[in-house]
């Protein structure tokens, strides 16, 4: 009997481009988004792309998962727009997927390059490596985002320590929080 056909789906949003990438039986799918519409107009334009990206995926199966770029902690430049379009964009995926997840960026650079101070630079070149095709920064983040996705449906796609150390981390959180040595418990 065949497996069932499945989709994995990574957002990485941007206000000025947004990449996404699929996952599937088919391989990697990606696609950067632009626009230099604003406000209201912008949020909506990036909805119906996502939408669109989406309900082709659908046609390569279920979709399992969607992963999401997360704020990073020292975002101050635009953050409001930004959440803005991050909350768009996460009810449109949540419409056709009931599993939306939101990566902080530092673990996503941990899966991808295996650790989280990664640059811009080593995460291009470590998603080039995975599945050797040329891809924007705004691609290789959503192609990481996706491989995340996937990893958190089916643990049998993890490589390396990094990678297992992640995916723990957003299936077990507490596992996650360790006690401090200046804590009374741990005397």
């Amino acid at each position: 009997m065949d497996a069932p056909q499945a989709s994995y789906i990574g957002i990485d949003p941007s206000l000025s481009k947004t990449g996404l990438a699929c996952i599937s039986k088919d391989g990697l799918t990606t696609r950067l988004v632009k626009t230099p519409l604003t406000g209201v107009e912008r949020l909506r334009y990036y909805r119906d792309e996502l939408k669109t990206f989406l309900e082709m995926a659908l046609l390569k199966g279920k979709i399992l998962c969607v992963c999401i770029e997360g704020p990073s902690l020292g975002s101050i430049n635009r953050a409001d727009d930004l959440g803005q379009l991050r909350g768009v964009l996460s009810v449109c995926a949540r419409d056709y997927c009931p599993r939306v997840v939101i990566v902080a960026p530092s673990s996503l650079k941990k899966y991808v390059a295996g650790h989280g101070g990664a640059k811009k630079d080593a995460m291009i070149r470590a998603a080039q490596k995975q599945w050797n095709i040329m891809l924007s920064e705004d691609e290789a983040d959503a192609a990481g985002l996706a491989a995340i996705a996937r990893a958190l449906h089916d643990s049998s796609w993890l490589k390396t320590r990094a990678q297992m150390e992640v995916i723990r981390g957003y299936k077990c959180p507490k596992l996650k929080q360790r006690l401090s040595s200046h804590t009374r418990d741990n005397i």
